[in-house]
């Protein structure tokens, strides 16, 4: 029996083993590497942009709760009851509220609702900080209740901008008050917010 063989000539691409080259390998890791940075880095502004927007947030409300505090004692005030002592950082308020029961007495509400007659309430920004504090007949601070911090992070007035941690200003009849917070972010970057707001209060 006889057998017949058929001689095939094969083209250099049939020769060729399938796979990748080590330099398809090294490409393809170049590639990966550079969209993994890129991924990377959009996902670390993202997270920048969320925990900017996410502190921004915070401040408002901050911002928001103090001013709310300090309106509510200035309401009830009067022009004769006020002092502002102006200063190149920050201002000081102090004043004084009427009863609320209506008995016709000045005085001021503790941190514990309990209002004491003669009494003062101050305002002012020390260390980053807007506190309220109550004040004696002469003028000392009382020990309990002491100071309440109501705002963080508040502005010194010049170091990072003119803004005030506390400015107040009598026109008149009408308080202008504002309040100013400053944080640093990651860098050097600052990061400003403040609120501000008109009372009308009777004249004594």
């Amino acid at each position: 029996m006889r057998t017949d063989f058929q001689s095939t000539t094969l083209t250099p691409s049939q020769r060729r083993v399938s796979g990748f080259t080590l330099l398809e390998v090294a490409i393809a890791l170049l590639l990966l590497s550079i969209i993994t940075v890129a991924i990377g880095s959009l996902l670390g502004s993202t997270n920048d942009a969320v925990a900017e927007m996410t502190s921004n947030v915070h401040d408002e409300q901050s911002l928001r709760r103090a001013l709310n505090r300090l309106y509510d004692d200035v309401k009830t005030s009067a022009v004769s009851r006020v002092t502002i002592d102006k200063d190149t950082s920050n201002d000081t308020l102090t004043l004084q509220t009427a009863d609320p029961s209506g008995s016709g007495d000045w005085g001021a509400i503790g941190g514990d609702g309990l209002f004491r007659v003669n009494h003062f309430v101050r305002y002012q920004a020390v260390n980053g900080q807007v506190t309220r504090s109550i004040l004696d007949a002469v003028g000392d601070p009382l020990s309990s209740p002491g100071a309440q911090v109501i705002l963080s992070n508040a502005n010194s007035g010049g170091v990072q901008g003119a803004e005030k941690g506390l400015e107040a200003t009598l026109n008149g009849s009408v308080l202008l008050l504002e309040l100013s917070t400053i944080k640093t972010l990651q860098g050097s970057k600052h990061l400003k917010s403040f609120k501000k707001t008109s009372v009308f209060i009777p004249s004594t």
